[in-house]
Order: C-alpha cells, then structure tokens, then sequence
C-alpha cells in the first residue's frame, strides 16, 4: 500500500514535504473522524465555521488528501501506526 510519509520527525508528506499538524489541526481531524460537521466543529471548540474551514483545507494539503474523507482515512492509519 502506497503511504506518502516517513518516519522522521512526526509525519512529513514526501510528495509536498508539508510539516506535521498543529494541535488544532489534530483537534479538528479527531473531531472530523467522529463525523462532525464544520458548524459542530466549530462549536465544540469555540472557533467560527470559518476558522474549521481553514483548519480542513490546511490537513488536506498537509496530508495530500482529495477531500476530508480521504484526510480522515489517512489520518486514522498514522494514528493507528503509532506517529
């Protein structure tokens, strides 16, 4: 299976060479893995819809990730790798 990270640092995406995530952005994926929505997200951590925005788009980039669905299956595989 193709998986674009190494093993230095935290995660690195090899292809965009992306740094690792900020809590926050850790913070919104857990969330998005739970299936929250943008406007629950934001509740939750008392930012505004447009700040989650923000945070998604930043992971997708982070990760190379098609869309938010994609990002979260990434992200649970390195969570479940251990990084």
């Amino acid at each position: 299976m193709w998986w674009p990270f190494r093993r230095t640092k935290g995660p690195v995406c090899v292809i965009c060479k992306s740094k690792i995530m900020t809590h926050r952005e850790d913070e919104v994926m857990k969330l998005v893995i739970e299936g929250e929505g943008n406007k629950e997200i934001a509740y939750r951590l008392g930012i505004t819809e447009q700040t989650v925005k923000n945070y998604v788009s930043a992971v997708l980039k982070k990760l190379c990730a098609k869309n938010r669905t994609h990002a979260a299956r990434l992200y649970q595989e390195e969570e479940h790798n251990g990084l």
